[in-house]
């Protein structure tokens, strides 16, 4: 497990990359609240679920998840691959990151 930096020192929000279990995890002092699942092979990654808590949903948690992982993703090499539709959402929203994700899925 790797922590990815505070994304908000004062606030107490992390990311961390659960390398050998595949997924990306958000925690807001301490509590998860949000997950990135991926799976991976040697030369591309499917990003397959993003999810908040149903009681944690609205306040940003998803999107700093999603920002952190996908820039995480790419510099591991290979090719990512969406199967997610929140993270779909996402790249709606936020073009720039569509840079990182292969456009025939």
């Amino acid at each position: 497990m790797s922590n990815l930096g505070v994304s908000d020192r004062n606030s107490g929000i992390e990311v961390l990359h659960h390398e050998s279990d595949r997924f990306y995890e958000l925690l807001d002092g301490g509590m998860s609240v949000a997950l990135l699942v991926y799976e991976q092979s040697p030369d591309r990654t499917a990003i397959t679920h993003a999810m908040v808590r149903e009681d944690q949903r609205g306040r940003g948690y998803g999107t700093t998840l999603i920002a952190t992982a996908l820039p995480h993703l790419a510099a591991s090499g290979g090719t990512i691959a969406n199967y997610c539709n929140s993270v779909s959402r996402f790249l709606e929203k936020h073009p720039d990151f569509k840079t990182f994700v292969d456009a025939d899925g």
